[in-house]
């Protein structure tokens, strides 16, 4: 009779029954033997902020968020920081008020999940106001968005970012509000040059004759204008934007200068003698840069005939810029007595230009040497 029930059709489906149910026993068995250790904990590569919380249990993961917080609090070198012109405010970063209950209650597993952290009404109030008490801002209400840079501030908090710093300057809600003509001057052209003919070949390359100049960038003669100007007109322009950046805190990183300029005692260039050529072998640029995180305009025009008009718009400089200029005479050597000047001598001139800064309190920041010359004085020619 066990014969015959082992050689049934039912024995032969409970045999194979049983041998899938152990084979899945087996496969679940290995399972939990293998992944066991990870049931209850967060999947590698799951951050709450900046905090690394794969392999933790939630308890393990909550523990280590709340001491990254307090480590937070607690370091003296964690900076955060409103800027404008260089100038700061430290925001107080006992304001910042962390949720980290509620920052669990949403946890995706695998990716960078979202601190959460608040400033009350109350502490945004309170940062307003000092803010705009500081010296720095006198006269800026209402002229930054200030609902959105808090907005990027708590978000650099969300991640407990170490450093902090956001310039005021890119929230502003209009710029035009800050913007003002800072310089303005007249340049007559080299060689008698045509103003007319000029302006037509700087207008195809900037239709609206203003010439934007970002912050932290460097600009080239070379590179703004285009290669259909003569090294004539490109040292006109040169010259130009020399005389309307020194007083601003541009720097100049390349210049060069004609040294022999004709009649030094009443040249319109002196002070602001640049030459530029596009010769291979000579290759002389002017090049300066906006060190600012402000945006600037230059605007070309027409001031009256052989004359060019340039003026520099933006936000006016927070420090007071001065320009003092020192000239030294050199004399020639004169004619001997009684004999004849076939040519006249010149006096030479040496040509110094100082920058100095102030700061808002009037406290001198630097004095630099920003423009030197040297005019050889040319003695008369006699016989």
């Amino acid at each position: 009779m066990f014969n015959s029930f082992r050689n049934s059709d039912l024995a032969y489906y409970l045999y194979t029954a049983f041998v899938i149910v152990l084979g899945i026993g087996s496969l679940i068995f290995f399972y939990f033997m293998v992944t066991g250790f990870n049931i209850g904990v967060y999947e590698p590569n799951t951050l709450i902020g900046n905090v690394y919380v794969g392999g933790l249990s939630e308890s393990e993961a909550e523990e280590k968020v709340r001491n990254s917080i307090d480590e937070w609090y607690e370091n003296d070198n964690v900076v955060y920081e409103l800027a404008y012109q260089g100038y700061y405010y430290e925001i107080d970063r006992n304001l910042f008020t962390f949720d980290v209950s509620g920052s669990f209650e949403n946890v995706t597993n695998g990716t960078r999940n979202q601190l959460i952290v608040e400033l009350s009404p109350q502490a945004l109030s309170n940062i307003d106001f000092e803010l705009h008490s500081e010296l720095f801002m006198s006269g800026m209400q209402g002229i930054f968005d200030f609902d959105r840079v808090m907005d990027a501030v708590i978000e650099d908090a969300s991640r407990l970012q170490q450093f902090s710093r956001h310039q005021l300057n890119h929230y502003l809600i209009d710029e035009a509000q800050l913007t003002q003509t800072i310089n303005e001057i007249t340049i007559p052209l080299h060689n008698n040059g045509d103003v007319d003919a000029l302006l037509a070949k700087i207008e195809t390359t900037y239709p609206d004759m203003r010439v934007p100049i970002e912050p932290h960038s460097i600009f080239s003669v070379f590179d703004m204008f285009p290669e259909t100007l003569s090294s004539t007109e490109l040292n006109t322009i040169g010259s130009g934007l020399l005389d309307l950046i020194i007083p601003t805190r541009m720097e100049i990183y390349e210049r060069h200068y004609n040294p022999q300029i004709s009649d030094v005692s009443n040249s319109p260039y002196l002070g602001r003698n640049v030459r530029v050529n596009r010769h291979p072998s000579l290759n002389y640029d002017f090049k300066f840069e906006n060190t600012s995180y402000l945006n600037y305009e230059i605007e070309f025009y027409r001031t009256g005939t052989g004359l060019l008009g340039m003026r520099l718009h933006g936000a006016q400089s927070l420090d007071r810029v001065e320009i003092e200029v020192e000239e030294l005479f050199l004399p020639y050597r004169e004619a001997p007595e009684g004999s004849t000047i076939l040519s006249e001598g010149e006096t030479g001139k040496v040509i110094f230009v100082y920058r100095e800064i102030f700061d808002i309190e009037d406290n001198l920041k630097s004095r630099t040497l920003i423009v030197f010359e040297y005019y050889e004085p040319l003695d008369p020619i006699y016989e």
